[in-house]
């Protein structure tokens, strides 16, 4: 008897796959002795987070931020750790959705080596 009808076939309901949560810009680190800066972006806000891990481990987790609000420019540093040694790290992103986007593992050297170290 008139009225609208939405059926999960409507083209309204289906998912942008160009609003899909991404890691947009291919994180960047700015390393110190002891510690490290970890910058990435993501395609829309979202939550930051970095694993990181003297390699090959990925052993250690900052804490989750950036919940509200959640932001696209991603800054994470990572401290306490040892000069002149290799670490490898992944970032991780959360929208608001629960969706999540991480990047591939990559490593940063600390600063700190002397000599030919």
């Amino acid at each position: 008897v008139g009225g609208n009808t939405i059926r999960s076939s409507d083209p309204l309901l289906s998912v942008n796959p160009s609003s899909a949560l991404t890691i947009s810009t291919t994180p960047q680190v700015s390393v110190a002795t002891s510690s490290a800066t970890v910058t990435w972006g993501t395609n829309i806000d979202a939550s930051s987070k970095v694993l990181y891990g003297v390699s090959p481990r990925l052993n250690r987790a900052t804490k989750e931020t950036d919940i509200s609000p959640r932001v696209s420019l991603h800054s994470v540093t990572l401290t306490k750790l040892k000069a002149c040694t290799l670490y490898k790290f992944q970032v991780i992103s959360r929208d608001v959705s629960g969706a999540v986007a991480t990047s591939p593992v990559s490593n940063f050297i600390t600063a700190g080596c002397t000599g030919n170290a």
